[in-house]
């Protein structure tokens, strides 16, 4: 496996070793986890469209409603 090098912030490293030592596994398998949990939810973020209301397609055998009929139930 490729050996890189990371710069991370003492506070999380810090926090890292400790989680290491309590749960008795070493500092790679905790930010291993953890990058891939962090990697896996940005990959769900970036599919989940922004917006809950996309447009969808009009069932087979309904019908637009026309202006009159929208502009009737406006209150303008």
């Amino acid at each position: 496996m490729p050996r890189r090098r990371l710069d991370i912030e003492p506070t999380l490293l810090s926090e890292v070793e400790r989680i290491g030592r309590s749960e008795g596994v070493s500092v790679s398998q905790i930010v291993n986890e953890a990058l891939a949990m962090a990697l896996a939810e940005r990959r769900h973020r970036l599919q989940t469209p922004l917006c809950p209301r996309l447009p969808r397609p009009i069932p087979a055998g309904s019908r637009r409603p026309n202006r009159d009929e929208i502009l009737s139930v406006l209150d303008f």
